[in-house]
C-alpha cells in the first residue's frame, strides 16, 4: 500500500451512524428494525389465526 498523508477521523454516536472529520454524516442503517416491524406483524396475524384451520398452514406447495 503506498503511503498517504490524509487522516480522518470517526465518530460513532447514537444520533447518527456516523460522523467523519470532514463532515460527512452517515445515517443508521434501519434494515433491521424495518424485518422486525415485519415479523411483528406477521407473528401478530398468525396469532389471531384457529390453529389447524386451513388459512394458518398457508398456500400449497
Amino acid at each position: 500500500m503506498p503511503e498517504t498523508d490524509g487522516s480522518i477521523g470517526i465518530d460513532l454516536g447514537l444520533a447518527r451512524f456516523t460522523v467523519l472529520s470532514d463532515g460527512t454524516k452517515i445515517d443508521s442503517p434501519r434494515s433491521l428494525r424495518r424485518a422486525e416491524k415485519k415479523l411483528k406483524q406477521a407473528h401478530k396475524e398468525l396469532s389471531r389465526m384457529q390453529k389447524g384451520s386451513k388459512n394458518r398452514a398457508g398456500p400449497p406447495a
